[in-house]
């Protein structure tokens, strides 16, 4: 139709009618942010995947794999915790897919443990909004993670660490906090 007076001139106008259409919907807004973090996580591994690759080489690929069956393992078995009248519980996975940072970059680690939280999900009947929520967060855990070593130890985004030694020991920490804030 014909543009309402006010906005003939909007360049905003096409942004108006899409949250026109959008409200329509009536979408709640945890719902909101649920998709907005989804899309945010998910599509950033993708633009990442696409252009820096996987980070798995001949020379890291048997500690991608024993780290990445470490994630898979602890994100199914997970550590029990007694809190009150109920259990809480606790899966290690997130510590080896730090880890698996720390030697291939966060394309490897958010592959790892999306994988195992989407079957872990899965298996224990999540519904599908939660099961793709904790992917994606898990996702912009670790690229945050990689920022901060990108930060304080000037590495390269895409990559691990080249070694681990005294000298970035606090990089590696920070990272490991950030993965957590």
């Amino acid at each position: 139709g014909a543009r309402p007076s006010g906005l003939a001139r909007s360049p905003f106008f096409p942004a108006q009618q899409f949250l026109r259409w959008l409200l329509r919907f009536r979408i709640r807004p945890v719902e909101g942010y649920v998709g907005a973090l989804s899309v945010a996580g998910l599509g950033g591994l993708g633009v990442l995947a696409a252009h820096h690759g996987i980070g798995v080489t001949r020379t890291n690929a048997v500690e991608c794999l024993v780290l990445f069956a470490f994630v898979a393992v602890t994100e199914f078995r997970p550590i029990l915790v007694p809190r009150g009248d109920e259990e809480a519980a606790i899966t290690p996975s997130a510590a080896f897919a730090v880890a698996l940072l720390l030697v291939a970059g966060p394309v490897a680690a958010a592959l790892a443990l999306g994988i195992a939280s989407v079957l872990a999900d899965v298996a224990g009947h999540k519904a599908w909004w939660k099961v793709v929520f904790n992917a994606a967060q898990y996702g912009i855990s670790l690229m945050a993670c990689a920022g901060t070593l990108v930060i304080v130890a000037h590495t390269p985004f895409d990559e691990g660490l080249a070694h681990i030694s005294a000298g970035n020991l606090p990089a590696v920490l920070a990272a490991g906090l950030s993965f957590s804030v």
